[in-house]
């Protein structure tokens, strides 16, 4: 996949962090950017502190295609502690402009970088049919145009417990009733406090999402997902990276996940092509 979104059903199920993860993991095959398309909430810009002078907007000064992204683009250089990917802000407001201007950058990002991670915010059956905002208008038409061709996807975030569970169906059967082929989704289970007991065997999984997309694992809160937020790191180290996100990563790279008994060397080559 050149192009996947981080999304959900539902607030606090690590859609953010999940997406600096995979961005993080990503980085290790290939060019890859962070795109911070929360443009409410904006969880990437807050994340690594930056300012309002890395913008979105900043897309719109320069010449040609590359030099504009150039301009909007924070590089892994300027980004804490190790980051392998470079990092796209979000707009200083949300409005019709900056929308289109959201969508416009992923499609010239998709020239320049073999992996786009777009960070979005939750969406509902509503919001995907409102072509104004980012799970109608940017995610919806990626998706419908790359789900099936194996160009575009999103990882689910699916929370286990109560609301977050309910409004997560909800949104996957809203997101293929859309017509986005579950060929493009890819659910990762978030297993929140409380829900440690729950069965999250990938044979029940499967079974509960057929129709719906690909089971990638189950995300579980350990001490070590909390001392990543605390020390603001970019996502895990190579060696540490847990089985899910493996899984997840061999998806989008469309390759199969293998078993790792120790770390491979990495094979970075930089964020851009």
């Amino acid at each position: 996949m050149k192009v996947v979104f981080s999304s959900g059903g539902s607030g606090g199920i690590a859609k953010s962090s999940g997406a600096r993860a995979l961005a993080q993991h990503l980085s290790r095959f290939g060019g890859t950017v962070l795109v911070d398309g929360n443009l409410t909430q904006q969880s990437q810009r807050e994340y690594f502190g930056l300012a309002d002078d890395d913008c979105l907007e900043n897309m719109l000064v320069g010449g040609d295609a590359r030099e504009r992204m150039m301009n909007a683009i924070v590089t892994p250089d300027r980004l804490p502690n190790g980051a392998g990917y470079a990092v796209l802000p979000g707009p200083i407001s949300y409005n019709s402009k900056s929308l289109d201007l959201l969508g416009r950058s992923i499609g010239e990002l998709a020239g320049l970088a073999d992996y786009v991670v777009v960070d979005t915010d939750r969406f509902d059956a509503e919001a995907l049919a409102d072509n104004m905002t980012v799970a109608g208008g940017v995610m919806l038409p990626w998706l419908l145009h790359g789900s099936e061709a194996g160009s575009c996807g999103v990882v689910f975030r699916l929370g286990l417990l109560g609301s977050s569970l309910n409004d997560g169906r909800n949104a996957l059967d809203a997101l293929v009733g859309a017509g986005v082929s579950p060929n493009g989704i890819g659910v990762v289970a978030t297993v929140q406090p409380g829900a440690e007991s729950l069965d999250t065997s990938p044979e029940r999984w499967r079974s509960r999402l057929e129709g719906l997309g690909r089971y990638l694992g189950s995300d579980r809160w350990i001490p070590a997902s909390g001392r990543l937020l605390a020390e603001r790191k970019p996502g895990y180290p190579d060696d540490h990276e847990p089985a899910w996100l493996a899984r997840a990563g061999a998806w989008v790279r469309g390759v199969k996940p293998r078993p790792r008994t120790r770390p491979r060397p990495s094979a970075k080559r930089g964020w851009r092509r």
